[in-house]
């Protein structure tokens, strides 16, 4: 079912609809948060309610979202990150460089989540490394020596009880495992390094990323296959549950075009789906 943005597709501007939804995040209180890419904005729903209002009015296109333990709502977009504080304050950090510096660039900065401790993980696309900055922002280390593992990484997902992060490595056509205490080298739980396809081994530009607490399904939002596949931990394929198993893209309620972004719920009933092309918020059930 759609929960935000028009059914039909439609995009706009006003309080209803969305114009290129690159990413979602819920909140405690079930309030959708939405990175509202064309409109420079980012949406928050209450839940049950098509009506968004806007918290973050943005100079440019916003990316990545992520809320913290202390409801703190984190923007990324271009070169800069914003701290929004609920439900009202707005604070903006320091802007890094533009450029790809080996450790503190936040050039198109893309996915980003945010441990217990504070520190800070970015994906930044253009430049195909993932930085962690410390508590203070003043400085980062990259998580991969090797720049050649991921190409144009977008969303990620931080596993803080088991010291990991996914990584959707969106050129490579798979979703890397990282081992934040360096203990295993990293891995391909899903997708084949380097090769797209249709088939359910396989992906085509992924894009989204979020993983089960409860037994460490992965789901994946499958952009250019214009599908969500949920893939249980070690298995060798996914299953399509929701968009069109062959790649093919689509309008109607089950279809998808573009989905960028994935996000499950606390109860792990439900995923919320970024579907980009068809200017919605979709939610589909994760059985």
């Amino acid at each position: 079912m759609t929960v935000a943005g028009n059914a039909n597709g439609v995009a706009g501007n006003g309080n209803q609809t969305l114009n290129g939804p690159l990413d979602v995040f819920l909140n405690d209180n079930g309030t959708l948060f939405v990175a509202d890419w064309n409109n420079n904005r980012v949406q928050a729903f209450p839940a049950g309610s098509l009506i968004g209002t806007t918290v973050s009015s943005l100079t440019s296109h916003p990316q990545g979202l992520f809320i913290d333990s202390f409801s703190n709502l984190y923007v990324t977009w271009g070169t800069k990150y914003q701290v929004i504080s609920q439900p009202s304050g707005i604070s903006v950090p320091p802007i890094a460089s533009s450029t790809c510096t080996w450790s503190i660039s936040l050039n198109d900065a893309y996915g980003i989540a945010v441990d217990s401790s504070g520190n800070m993980y970015v994906s930044s696309s253009s430049c195909s490394f993932i930085t962690v900055w410390n508590v203070n922002r003043t400085s980062a280390t990259r998580l991969l020596a090797d720049s050649s593992l991921v190409s144009q990484p977008r969303h990620l997902y931080l596993d803080e009880d088991n010291m990991v992060i996914y990584i959707a490595d969106t050129l490579h056509h798979r979703i890397l495992k990282i081992f934040l205490n360096n203990s295993l080298p990293a891995q391909t739980v899903a997708g084949i390094n380097g090769v797209s396809g249709k088939t359910a081994d396989k992906l085509n530009g992924p894009a989204g990323v979020c993983v089960s607490r409860n037994d460490g399904t992965i789901y994946i939002a499958d952009t250019l296959n214009h599908r969500i596949q949920k893939w249980p931990m070690g298995a060798s394929a996914g299953i399509t549950i929701a968009g069109n198993s062959n790649g093919t893209s689509g309008s109607s309620m089950y279809a998808l075009n573009g989905p960028y972004a994935i996000y499950l719920d606390s109860t792990e009933t439900f995923v919320y789906v970024a579907d980009y092309y068809n200017n919605r918020v979709q939610r589909f059930p994760v059985s």
